[in-house]
């Protein structure tokens, strides 16, 4: 039996969709009624869930589209943008809860990707 493509890609954007929703869910209406950092589930190995979602999403275009110049740009600011924000929601995080995000940061990478990189290096 062959898998085409195009079921590849499919799972891609269904895990990534599946990923950035159920995050969303568990944000907005779980676990901001704790006021707590969240350091369960998914978020033990990647610090953005969401993002990382948004990520697995893009990552069905570069099959499925022409890679012009254009593309590749908007690609970089995709990125780029995800990285800002992380940026910028970890110095909000660290403000709010201190000692106790350090030590998670510490442990955890921003983005899911980098996490097999940070297990060989950290070994």
């Amino acid at each position: 039996m062959e898998i085409s493509t195009a079921w590849i890609l499919g799972a891609f954007f269904f895990f990534g969709a599946a990923l950035f929703c159920y995050h969303g869910y568990v944000l907005m209406y779980r676990k901001m009624s704790e006021r707590q950092l969240m350091t369960g589930g998914l978020f033990k190995y990647t610090r953005h869930p969401q993002y990382t979602g948004l990520m697995f999403l893009d990552i069905t275009n570069w099959f499925v589209w022409e890679r012009t110049m254009q593309f590749r740009i908007a690609t970089m600011l995709i990125y780029l943008t995800i990285c800002i924000a992380c940026y910028f929601q970890e110095k909000e995080t660290l403000a709010r809860f201190g000692k106790a995000a350090e030590a998670y940061y510490a442990e955890t990478p921003r983005i899911f990707f980098f996490y097999p990189i940070r297990k060989i290096v950290l070994v």
